[in-house]
């Protein structure tokens, strides 16, 4: 438990100035088992005005005595925008592909 106080992750613990929290969650229970899906946000500095880091995460757990425990975790990062990439579409320009697909 002190580990976990040492991240601020459990009351008593150290106040940070990061913040980690998952959004869009979805939960299967099965046999003894869950996996969980969900999208993962990360605010590095929560004073600063800066993106949040985010991308899809996903859980598995097994049920133990004590509750659910997890055995495998995997954190992925959404893809970066592309340099220099264009301004958002405008209607002009979707339904020019929309007719070029047809």
């Amino acid at each position: 438990m002190e580990h976990h106080r040492g991240f601020g992750f459990v009351p008593g613990g150290k106040t940070a100035d990061n913040r980690l929290w998952l959004e869009d969650d979805a939960v299967w229970e099965d046999q003894g088992m869950a996996f969980v899906t969900a999208r993962w946000l990360f605010d590095r500095d929560v004073a600063a005005q800066v993106p949040v880091q985010k991308g899809p995460v996903t859980f598995v757990l097994i049920r133990g005595d004590d509750g659910f425990r997890i055995v495998h975790a995997h954190f992925a990062n959404d893809p970066a925008a592309p340099i220099g990439s264009r301004p958002p579409a405008k209607k002009t320009d979707l339904l020019l592909i929309r007719t070029s697909l047809f």
